[in-house]
C-alpha cells in the first residue's frame, strides 16, 4: 500500500513574532473571531516527499476546534507562519489541493 501522506509539517518554532521565520504570502484570514487574538506566533516547516512546497497550512483552536487562521507555505522553503495568536494549545494541519495526499497533522501545539 502506497504512503499518501502529505509530508511532514516540521520544525515547529514556538518563537516571539520578531524572531519568527518568515513564510511566503498568506491569506492570513480570520475565519473564526474570538480568543484566538494574542501576541504569539506558531511557525513551521511543510514537506510533500521530502521537498518544501506551497500548500494550505491551518490553524484550528484545540480546545473548541475552530478553525481560525488560514495560510499557505512558502513555495521554496515551506515555511509557514501565523501571528497574532494567543498561547494556545493548537493544531495545525496541511492539505493538498491537489487531492494527491493525505493531510499531515500536528497537535497540542502552544504558541509564545
Amino acid at each position: 500500500m502506497a504512503d499518501h501522506a502529505l509530508g511532514h509539517l516540521r520544525d515547529i518554532s514556538r518563537a516571539n513574532n520578531s524572531g519568527a521565520p518568515q513564510a511566503g504570502k498568506t491569506l492570513g484570514r480570520v475565519v473564526a473571531p474570538g480568543d484566538e487574538t494574542g501576541h504569539s506566533t506558531l511557525a513551521g516547516t511543510l514537506t510533500v516527499a521530502g521537498t518544501p512546497a506551497r500548500r494550505r497550512v491551518r490553524l484550528y483552536h484545540r480546545a473548541s476546534g475552530r478553525l481560525v487562521r488560514e495560510v499557505f507555505s512558502d513555495a521554496k522553503t515551506g515555511a509557514y507562519v501565523f501571528r497574532n495568536i494567543s498561547a494556545g494549545p493548537w493544531q495545525v494541519i496541511g492539505l493538498d489541493d491537489f487531492g494527491l495526499y493525505d493531510p499531515e497533522a500536528r497537535d497540542w501545539l502552544d504558541a509564545t
